[in-house]
């Protein structure tokens, strides 16, 4: 048996607030959505599961767009490159506070500064009655034979002078500068380093050297 137009119009509404409001089985007084859909045709059948379920999807989407995901979302929509990029006058402030970080009047006021002296090595050690041996006498030795080298440099890693580099056989070596560059030009008066390394990597000495 067919529904009359009035009947279908009255199911169809029914079927639009099903997803918002699902009644009970049990429910004497909700009709049985199983009777009436025995009752229509494959065609009507088919139109009321569509229905049913874009008012799902419909109830579904709405919800989407309350959760915190959501909320945050269309926050930062609204949210432009200019809203987060400082002004000139931002910029400004933050040059000024890095420059006040350094200033020693600013953080210290009126605190006396003590003045900087500087000495040479060899008159500290004298001073604290340490004695140190800053001739251009190397003197090293070896345990076993190896390739030595011994090589002379500035304060600032310069290379100034070779005086050995071969292969020798254990004992004990001795060599004196003659304060003069690879080049046979006298040095500056300064401090040297002389550097004795042995097999290429081991070091055995280490040897401060002042030039008058």
């Amino acid at each position: 048996m067919r529904l009359s137009s009035t009947a279908l119009l009255l199911l169809l509404t029914l079927a639009c607030t099903a997803a918002h409001a699902q009644p009970r089985e049990d429910d004497p007084s909700s009709p049985s959505r199983r009777s009436i859909e025995e009752r229509l045709t494959p065609v009507w059948r088919l139109r009321l599961a569509l229905l049913l379920d874009s008012a799902r999807l419909t109830a579904l989407f709405d919800s989407l767009g309350t959760t915190p995901r959501a909320r945050i979302r269309a926050l930062m929509a609204g949210i432009t490159q200019k809203d987060y990029t400082p002004t000139a006058q931002e910029r400004a402030a933050r040059d000024q506070m890095i420059r006040n970080s350094v200033n020693y009047d600013q953080l210290f006021g009126n605190i006396p500064r003590i003045g900087l002296i500087s000495a040479p090595l060899s008159a500290i050690g004298r001073f604290l009655g340490i004695t140190e041996d800053v001739t251009p006498r190397i003197r090293y030795r070896l345990t076993q034979t190896s390739r030595v080298t011994v090589r002379v440099y500035s304060l600032t890693s310069d290379h100034i002078a070779t005086i050995v580099d071969d292969v020798q056989g254990a004992g004990e070596y001795i060599y004196d500068w003659n304060l003069k560059t690879s080049a046979g030009i006298p040095a500056p008066s300064g401090d040297y380093i002389a550097e004795v390394l042995a097999g290429g990597s081991r070091l055995l000495l280490i040897k401060r050297i002042e030039v008058p």
